[in-house]
């Protein structure tokens, strides 16, 4: 060794170099880190499942089902077939309307008549004065007669008929939460940034309830005990934000003991939308506002990553220029290398994500997203700016 550098054989690095090489290797290791615990929460509770680590109740208590509507035949039309046709033992379906459609009320009557347990109420017209999605759940959760009450929308369906037991096996003892999966339904397909970001907002929001750390829930897959719900008002706290109904109120109610998450195939709810790109755009906005109302939705974890990531591929760039530039070839080689370690380490560990949670993302892709989403990240953020009047109520006209 000498006060350039050193010498291994034929290949010589100075010191520059050496830094260089370590820094990138450490930050790479530090993401494999991150990558095989942190990302990969998801994938391992799923194994536990599977192999009958996780204790469920063998009980199963009767459910009401509020099924929300914006006066849409044919979005109640896809939801409630598969929901009133639940092997279950005892559960009622309660259908709030927001609006007072004749065809909507004609083919409950219709369903009713065949299915003793289907319920129909509305939201009257001139009510203007809250968010109606909010109004709506009320309405339902004072209509509901059973304790535990599952929350979705029309547009909706589970895809199992086990959807109400396989989510209702999870209320153990001390649990009066239950979130589920969803999974958007479309046409046409969503841009391959936005299916990536659909899959990593889900490894943060589940990873983080099977850690005991939950901080908030869908409105599409939701069960909470209705007791729960009234004795802690309601969403008597956040009535002057339109959304919240789902995120907010669940983030307020939750505790470490009181919440689990469940993904299983048999519990996922598909979300049939005309068009997914405008459907998870819009979705991406109102979650861009409420979530600055949640505790514990920033991890730092998962902040670090991102910052480890874009550190290991600036300094794995600069490793492959200044090896070139210095003409050491193996400087440069290493750092590929690296890379294409990285790379498949990564599609690994979202494919593993996307199979648990059912995503349609092209995980090879893992890396192009790395480098985009802080870009992404600042558009959604202008555009949050640019809407942010229309998360109030009192914009709405009384």
């Amino acid at each position: 060794m000498t006060m350039n550098g050193f010498s291994l054989s034929y290949i010589a690095f100075s010191q520059t170099e050496i830094i260089i090489l370590f820094v990138t290797a450490v930050l790479f290791l530090l993401g494999c880190l991150f990558n095989i615990t942190v990302m990969m929460r998801c994938p391992h509770y799923a194994k536990l499942v599977r192999k009958g680590k996780v204790w469920f109740s063998a009980a199963r208590p009767a459910v009401s089902v509020v099924l929300y509507t914006e006066d849409n035949i044919e979005a109640l039309k896809v939801s409630l077939p598969a929901i009133l046709e639940q092997d279950y033992k005892s559960f009622e379906v309660i259908v709030v309307n927001d609006g007072a459609s004749e065809t909507i009320k004609d083919y409950i009557k219709s369903l009713a008549s065949v299915y003793g347990n289907l319920y129909y109420t509305f939201i009257p017209v001139g009510a203007h004065s809250l968010s109606r999605k909010k109004l709506a759940i009320t309405i339902g959760m004072k209509a509901a007669k059973y304790d535990i009450v599952a929350v979705t929308e029309a547009g909706c369906r589970p895809v199992s008929d086990k959807w109400l037991e396989t989510m209702m096996r999870n209320f153990t003892t001390d649990i009066e939460i239950v979130i589920g999966n969803t999974k958007e339904i479309s046409d046409i397909r969503a841009k391959w940034y936005l299916d990536f970001y659909r899959l990593v907002f889900k490894m943060k929001f589940l990873g983080r309830a099977v850690i005991n750390r939950a901080y908030m829930g869908e409105g599409s897959n939701m069960f909470f005990c209705k007791g729960l719900f009234f004795k802690t008002k309601g969403f008597s706290e956040h009535l002057d934000i339109v959304y919240g109904e789902d995120d907010v109120f669940i983030n307020r109610v939750m505790t470490r003991r009181n919440t689990r998450a469940e993904f299983s195939p048999e519990a996922l709810v598909e979300n049939y939308c005309e068009n997914n790109n405008s459907s998870i755009s819009e979705m991406r906005l109102r979650r861009e506002f409420t979530q600055k109302l949640l505790k514990g939705a920033s991890s730092l974890v998962l902040g670090c990553r991102k910052t480890v990531s874009w550190g290991f591929y600036i300094s794995a760039v600069t490793s492959m220029v200044y090896g070139v530039v210095r003409g050491n070839a193996v400087m440069s080689l290493f750092a590929l290398l690296l890379v294409v370690l990285w790379w498949l380490i990564e599609s690994a560990v979202f494919r593993s994500n996307a199979r648990v949670l059912g995503s349609p993302a092209k995980c090879s892709a893992a890396i192009l997203y790395d480098i985009v989403s802080p870009v992404i990240d600042c558009r959604f953020r202008h555009m949050g700016r640019k809407t942010l009047i229309k998360n109030y109520t009192w914009r709405i006209k009384r």
